[in-house]
């Protein structure tokens, strides 16, 4: 029951961001253009892009040391030594965005005469960094109904934010992204605030836990930056290669689609601490209560893809502007990626349990290469829609590499059904 109420509140932080996101969405199909959304859609790329090159993906270790350490004072110093980790690369990139400004702006396909307001991109990434850390704390320590309810009053400021800014005040893209920082800024400060309470800040920073973080982030850091490369560079080949406009189209197509991301992100929650018990104890019993909840996860994945495609055309021309109606082509292939990056979630927790992080460097080395060329081939050669045919490619050659990988970890009956269903739907007497 404790497992059901946990999975519903992170399905309901997920659900609330979510339909926060499509009650926004058709007042920006109308007061932005296409190009303008597509600027936003690039701007939100290269904040994703650069997350792991600033944090270094160091925080991840927090939730792995936080079982470990059992003496209070002590985490709290490997906490603090950890959190200081992206100070160094966000002054680096805080200072190209300054000297560079002009020709990064250019470069990177966003308007010129924002080109001072190019620092907000490390500046909101350091920002969501440690707001994520906050959550993957709060996950740790099993606070559910706290994670939902800083989800949602975030959501909550974010789009009230962004309606002022966007339709009160007529400030176009940019006053997305205002609105996008002034939320971050705040809940960043929450969560100075938790982690004080928490008696989580220490003046003993050590070394020693500093290099931990960057050791067991540094493989991490390509497999993160390949997963950004698959989900974000198609925006970026479009704009270079078709235009800016077509961005914006093809970025309504992600949103709709980003739907079967609610309940992904929803069941890795419940799953990656439910799965880690089972594997410390791993048994036939446990083996059959992972696959059980792997066989289920899958099925409701799968009805969520078919009704997502055939379900979001209907959206077009009532609850998003018909400008945008040329994102329909693109709904199946992103939905389908959504699908197979979901199958991804469930085999990756494997590889992070026992440690062989170096198998997910090899595997992003490979999808950031491959991605790259299957954009630049695909859409040279069928337009915006190839980058639709190049990220379905790309997650479906990353889901076949970690099943490989995580298979070859620990030996579990995936195909044997009748021993994953014994008993299932059995009801005992008088319980």
């Amino acid at each position: 029951m404790k497992l059901i109420k946990s999975f519903s509140a992170y399905t309901l932080a997920g659900v609330y961001g979510a339909a926060a996101s499509f009650f926004v969405l058709p007042i920006l199909s109308h007061y932005l253009s296409t190009a303008d959304y597509g600027i936003l859609s690039i701007f939100n790329s290269y904040v994703l892009i650069i997350m792991p090159l600033i944090g270094l993906v160091a925080s991840g270790i927090i939730s792995v040391e936080f079982f470990k350490i059992q003496d209070k004072k002590e985490f709290a110093s490997f906490f603090t030594s950890v959190q200081l980790i992206p100070i160094i690369p966000f002054v680096f990139f805080l200072v190209i965005s300054f000297l560079f400004g002009g020709y990064l702006s250019r470069l990177l396909e966003i308007p010129t005469e924002f080109s001072n307001y190019l620092f907000l991109i490390p500046l909101i990434a350091i920002l969501t960094i440690y707001i994520e850390s906050y959550l993957a704390y709060l996950v740790v320590k099993k606070s559910a109904y706290h994670y939902l309810v800083v989800n949602i009053v975030k959501s909550s400021v974010e789009i009230g934010l962004t309606l002022l800014f966007v339709v009160y005040f007529d400030m176009g893209w940019f006053g997305r992204i205002l609105s996008w920082l002034i939320a971050s800024l705040l809940f960043t400060f929450v969560a100075s605030i938790y982690f004080y309470k928490e008696d989580l800040f220490s003046l003993k920073v050590t070394k020693k836990y500093v290099m931990a973080g960057v050791w067991f982030g540094l493989p991490l850091i390509l497999h993160t930056l390949g997963k950004f490369v698959i989900n974000q560079s198609d925006r970026i080949f479009i704009a270079k290669m078709v235009n800016v406009d077509e961005v914006g189209v093809y970025n309504i197509a992600y949103q709709l689609a980003s739907i079967l991301l609610i309940f992904v992100s929803a069941f890795s929650n419940l799953y990656v601490p439910y799965l880690y018990e089972r594997l410390a104890d791993f048994n036939k019993k446990t083996e059959k209560e992972i696959l059980q909840i792997s066989y289920l996860y899958t099925v409701i994945l799968i009805a969520g893809t078919v009704i997502i495609t055939f379900g979001s055309r209907f959206l077009f021309g009532w609850f998003i502007d018909v400008k945008f109606i040329g994102a329909i082509p693109y709904i199946f292939w992103i939905s389908f990626s959504y699908f197979l990056w979901g199958m991804y979630a469930l085999f990756s927790a494997y590889i992070y349990y026992f440690n062989k992080n170096k198998y997910l460097a090899y595997l992003s080395f490979i999808n950031v290469i491959t991605n790259i060329a299957f954009n630049y081939i695909f859409i040279k050669q069928f337009g915006a829609l190839g980058a639709a045919y190049a990220t379905c490619l790309s997650y479906f050659i990353t889901l076949v590499m970690i099943i490989f990988f995580a298979t070859r970890l620990v030996s579990i009956s995936w195909f044997n059904v009748g021993f994953v269903f014994n008993g299932f739907f059995k009801v005992k007497d008088g319980k």
